[in-house]
């Protein structure tokens, strides 16, 4: 392998594709399909929230993509962390993570979790029922509790269902807190994944402050509000990003100011990985159809590509030979309808449905942007599929040597 390990980039140094091109090059007859993580893009990211939404502190969800490189740079940046179970919060304690920067954001804990967070210092954690706070009261009485709230949702990734204490249940969920002697920290909400918009987002907003308005009736005032994910902000996705983001941040200006000591964080996922993470993958079979072709990766939605199961909308590829990207609407002449499969047996993976497409063949490799969410999160072990290798790249020395301890030079994960 011909391609540096840990040499550092300058900021002019190969973007993901031509860093792609390199790797194909120096890899001869290897034909795993590989990942090209921008640690830069996580920087971008960063900038970009807190030039937009100055006052919204982003924890991290950690359910996104656990890569420790990813969440060791993420650490190194400062940012906080929303963890699910228990092993989320050990991995990132043992990458250095700050407890008091982490939510336990799950409203169903096991026991054993909540002890675990107590003893790591892990205060901050959700609920949403009367139940849970028994438990709480007889593992953590000392957690600072943020109640989350049901709000409605429009997206297909709703979690309304089964997470979310409705309104008209507070009441009743703050006089069990009051009768057990524990402690209302916030309120938080969650409008589904990948499905900021502006009109959900007020809504939930408004939720909260009249949840608020009933804990004061309880003696309580709570300070903390959790805003939760779905913010998209993969590649050419900033501009709505922005816009959504303006509405939101006036909205908790004008609910929560900060001159009254309110402290807002938010989940975002997707928003911090969904364009860090690229595929590179081969074409290993080729069939030529009345009216369509269809191709097949080297990859499938089984390993790296789960998320094309929801849809091709978020998809952006280009062939390596080539310079152009192309998207679920792209038309042009020389395209011709296109379908394009994984490698595993199952009928169900399809990665492109049908788009217009170039002509391409055996052996030629695609890179698939937006690929970093969800997907070394819930890769399987179906047919056996080889994981992606894993490459980086980034431009600063600074995360080069903050995460250089956790690539192997003799593994697969590469830094360059």
């Amino acid at each position: 392998m011909d391609v540096p390990y840990l040499d550092v980039w300058s900021s002019a140094g190969p973007d993901p594709v031509q860093l792609a091109r390199s790797i194909v090059s120096c890899r001869k007859n290897e034909e795993t399909a590989f990942y090209v993580i921008d640690l830069d893009d996580l920087s971008f990211k960063l900038k970009l929230w807190r030039e937009v939404l100055p006052r919204i502190e982003p924890h991290y969800a950690v359910k996104c993509n656990f890569n420790k490189v990813i969440l060791k740079a993420l650490v190194g940046l400062g940012v906080g962390f929303d963890c699910a179970s228990k092993n989320e919060m050990r991995l990132l304690l043992s990458l250095g993570a700050d407890p008091s920067k982490i939510v336990y954001a799950h409203p169903i804990k096991c026991p054993t979790y909540i002890r675990f967070a107590k003893e790591r210092g892990i205060y901050r954690m959700t609920f949403d029922n009367e139940r849970e706070l028994e438990k709480i009261r007889d593992h953590f009485p000392e957690a600072l509790l943020i109640l989350r709230l049901r709000v409605v949702e429009k997206d297909c990734y709703t979690m309304t269902d089964k997470f979310g204490c409705p309104l008209d249940n507070v009441p009743s969920v703050l006089d069990a807190m009051r009768r057990l002697g524990l402690n209302l920290h916030g309120f938080s909400f969650h409008v589904g994944s990948q499905s900021q918009e502006d009109g959900t987002s007020v809504r939930a907003l408004r939720v909260c402050k009249d949840a608020e308005k009933i804990a004061l009736d309880f003696g309580c005032a709570p300070k903390l509000i959790d805003i939760g994910g779905g913010f998209d902000c993969n590649r050419g996705k900033e501009t709505s990003f922005r816009k959504i983001a303006e509405t939101i941040g006036t909205e908790c200006d004008s609910l929560f100011p900060a001159s009254e000591g309110y402290e807002i964080i938010s989940e975002p996922g997707t928003f911090f990985v969904g364009s860090a993470c690229s595929v590179c993958a081969m074409i290993v079979g080729k069939r030529d159809l009345k009216g369509m072709t269809q191709l097949y990766l080297n990859e499938s939605v089984y390993v790296s590509l789960h998320m094309a199961l929801c849809g091709d909308s978020y998809i952006q590829l280009q062939p390596l030979s080539g310079s152009e990207i192309f998207e679920k609407h792209t038309v042009g002449e020389g395209l011709y309808p296109t379908r394009i499969y994984g490698v595993s047996l199952d009928g169900i993976d399809r990665i492109i449905p049908c788009w217009q497409l170039p002509e391409m063949e055996i052996g030629d490799w695609i890179l698939l942007f937006n690929q970093g969410a969800y997907s070394e999160t819930i890769e399987t072990p179906f047919n056996m599929l080889e994981s992606p290798d894993r490459y980086y790249r980034s431009s600063s020395s600074d995360v080069i040597e903050a995460v250089r301890d956790l690539c192997d030079p003799e593994a697969t994960d590469r830094v360059s």
